[in-house]
């Protein structure tokens, strides 16, 4: 009996959070970055500095097709409350094809703050669970390298990041994302698959621990006040659970007459004054 070994590429496919092109995170990247394994993605996001990811991805991969026994490729595309929506079977001379179609789909899928300017962004909670980026960087409009991303919206002043997600298990690589985090996100970190991950990406910049403060207050405070908001009354706030959970947030009321013009937003309930704990938290709303 003879038995034959093939290799079947599965990933889901979506926007990268560190570059754009029509192909990005999907089964183009797996074929390089996920084969490759540690060794490979340390080699590969080293090649990135110098020939850029799109570069490198795509032509690593043109190799491994030709190289290794593809069987096919099983691409993934989620909708906006990350439920699975398509599942497409590939053959690997249409997988580079196929791919920028369905990128395009998941694109036009993918959740957003629907606001192109804001002063302060606060979010719950951030995670490998949540992003491989710890916070979706097409979401909140910001990345740590701006080596080959076109200006992102929307554009937050000041980011603050009250937690870490119990499912990341204390990788906070991403972090650096953030301007401003709590004490309690900080004691929580595990740094050495934190610093694995930054540097293997060859964004040291996502492990950088931003400015921190023992509680909300503080950090809210100082976010309101170095965000250019004239005051905490005309500061534009928006409040998010993650990256992932956008279906529902809270906004401050100088945002209120843009959301009342834009017909795919509902106000669901005025909260008003927002409370805090007697330790000086955020009593949790979402």
């Amino acid at each position: 009996m003879r038995f034959w070994h093939h290799i079947a590429v599965v990933n889901r496919i979506k926007p990268h959070t560190d570059f754009d092109g029509d192909i990005e995170s999907g089964l183009t990247k797996m074929m390089a970055i996920g084969l490759g394994k540690h060794t490979g993605a340390m080699h590969y996001h080293r090649a990135n500095i110098k020939y850029g990811y799109y570069s490198v991805i795509t032509n690593v991969a043109a190799v491994v097709k030709q190289k290794c026994k593809i069987l096919f490729g099983l691409g993934v595309v989620e909708n906006a409350y990350e439920q699975t929506a398509l599942i497409e079977g590939i053959l690997p001379a249409e997988i580079e094809t196929s791919e920028k179609r369905l990128l395009q789909i998941a694109k036009s899928s993918l959740a957003r703050i629907p606001f192109d300017q804001g002063d302060v962004l606060v979010v719950d909670e951030m995670g490998k669970n949540i992003s491989g980026a710890g916070m979706d960087t097409n979401v909140i409009g910001r990345t740590v390298s701006q080596r080959e991303r076109s200006p992102l919206k929307p554009s937050f002043t000041r980011i603050f990041v009250r937690d870490l997600s119990e499912e990341t298990h204390g990788n906070a690589v991403g972090v650096g994302l953030a301007d401003l985090v709590t004490r309690r996100l900080v004691e929580k970190i595990d740094y050495k698959p934190t610093y694995i991950n930054a540097i293997t990406s060859t964004n040291v910049e996502a492990a950088r621990i931003p400015v921190t403060f023992d509680t909300d207050r503080e950090a809210l405070e100082t976010a309101i006040l170095t965000s250019g908001a004239s005051n905490a009354q005309a500061c534009r706030m928006v409040w998010v659970k993650n990256t992932l959970k956008l279906d529902q947030f809270i906004a401050s009321e100088a945002l209120l007459g843009e959301i009342e013009s834009k017909e795919n937003l509902k106000i669901l309930e005025d909260l008003g004054e927002l409370s805090f704990t007697e330790h000086g938290n955020l009593t949790n709303l979402l």
